[in-house]
């Protein structure tokens, strides 16, 4: 399967954040539906269930920490049911 995200990838380090009274809360959450959005208007066929690869080409912003990008794209493929879970991600080969 291949699929492209348009936008600023988020990173997971600070994507969450922790509240007034110790809770935690998604601060960019809108920018996270949004890229959601992109990958289940693209999935096609059932839900990966078995050990796979993903192949990952970032551009745009280098300030950004790659894996912190590489989690928040695999946390993405979880909640937009392409894949079951993201620990069935046997190998990365990501690259900027």
């Amino acid at each position: 399967m291949k699929f492209s995200i348009k936008g600023e990838i988020l990173s997971h380090k600070n994507l969450w954040k922790r509240a007034k009274f110790g809770g935690l809360y998604m601060s960019q959450k809108e920018e996270f539906e949004a890229l959601l959005w992109q990958l289940k208007s693209q999935k096609k066929g059932q839900t990966i269930q078995e050990s796979c690869k993903l192949i990952l080409d970032v551009f745009g912003n280098d300030r950004k920490d790659l894996n912190n990008q590489i989690a928040t794209i695999c946390d993405l493929l979880e909640k937009a049911e392409i894949i079951g879970n993201d620990r069935q991600i046997k190998v990365i080969d990501a690259r900027k």
